[in-house]
């Protein structure tokens, strides 16, 4: 609990270093955060989002970019502790990953990666659309590859 605490007042540190100031849903801040405003007495911008519909907007063409980026961001550190063995006797640790649980974390980078490129293109008045093709590139190369990894752990050989 208390290193909650340490990292949760870090975090606010961090906030009011930034310039921005923490709202909380009482007076005494012991209620909640609601938001953060960049004056003490400017409006407040709401902390609340609704992250399922956040990626049905910013990623139509990926339907399940909350599902999967949910996956991988609260499972990875138990996805990672079951592929981490020590060997007895050895100094060291063995690591075998599961490639379809990389190329699931590839693919949350990869469409945030997207976002980031449309929005500071157009920010700057430039088209997108070379550097979202090159990450489209990358994004079928990890498709294959976790299809080839799916194939070969379900041992169908490249049968559908």
């Amino acid at each position: 609990m208390r290193q909650t605490q340490e990292s949760h007042n870090k975090l606010l540190k961090e906030i009011e270093r930034a310039g921005m100031h923490v709202r909380y849903k009482k007076s005494d801040n012991k209620a909640g955060v609601i938001g953060v405003s960049w004056s003490p007495s400017g409006s407040t911008i709401p902390l609340k989002l609704n992250l399922s519909e956040l990626g049905q907007k910013l990623l139509p063409e990926v339907p399940g970019a909350y599902r999967i980026g949910s996956g991988v961001a609260h499972n990875m550190p138990w996805m990672i502790a079951d592929h981490i063995r020590t060997i007895p006797g050895q100094p060291g640790v063995e690591v075998e990953f599961n490639p379809l649980t990389v190329a699931a974390a590839a693919d949350v980078v990869l469409n945030a990666n997207r976002l980031v490129i449309d929005a500071v293109a157009r920010f700057y008045g430039k088209d997108p659309r070379p550097a979202l093709h090159a990450s489209l590139i990358r994004q079928a190369a990890v498709d294959r590859a976790a299809d080839e990894a799916f194939t070969a752990l379900r041992g169908l050989n490249g049968a559908r």
